[in-house]
């Protein structure tokens, strides 16, 4: 009988280490199925990481085509704008000389139209103050003229005067034909 305490200790001993064992690997196995549980989350957000890396990655590849793009059309913007500064400047420039042209045709078209007044008062104030006096200075020069124009040697016909230079002189010689002998040099100052 003691054989078979000692067996039925055993057995229980071993029922006991075997009850031990079964809970244990329940434990452990319960520690396996929360740790497949963990990893499967890891994984799962490990895959949303991922999924959200090629996201940006794209996202971050578009956004490096627009930048590109975008700097191309400011730069284009840029020339435009320089483009359209230098046409500005010239049609300023153009319309800065047109202004003063018109300035200067219009300073001109007044003295124009000043200079014909001026012309009537000096006239007007010439006919009144001067009337007979300028009528008998007129009559004067005309006498003048005809006086020669006629022949400086007859003093009788008129001279078909020609006019050159002699060599070495101031004078001018005045003939006609018929005083072609006796022909009178006259100084220029005259």
């Amino acid at each position: 009988m003691q054989w078979l305490m000692l067996c039925s200790q055993e057995l229980v001993s071993e029922s006991v280490k075997t009850k031990q064992a079964q809970s244990f690997l329940l434990s452990e196995k319960q520690e396996i199925a929360d740790s497949e549980e963990q990893m499967k989350v890891c994984i799962d957000e490990t895959l949303k990481s991922t999924q959200e890396d090629r996201h940006l990655a794209v996202n971050l590849e578009i956004a490096k085509w627009e930048l590109a793009d975008a700097e191309k059309e400011l730069k284009w913007l840029k020339s435009a704008v320089s483009s359209s500064e230098k046409e500005c400047e010239q049609i300023q420039r153009k319309m800065d000389e047109i202004q003063m042209e018109l300035d200067r045709e219009r300073s001109e078209r007044k003295k124009l139209d000043e200079e014909p007044m001026e012309l009537n008062m000096k006239v007007a104030k010439m006919s009144s103050e001067n009337g007979e006096a300028a009528k008998q200075k007129l009559q004067d020069e005309i006498k003048d003229c005809k006086a020669i124009l006629k022949c400086g040697v007859c003093f009788d016909r008129p001279k078909e005067i020609w006019i050159r230079d002699i060599p070495f002189s101031n004078a001018v010689k005045l003939s006609c034909p018929s005083a072609n002998a006796a022909s009178i040099v006259l100084d220029s100052d005259r």
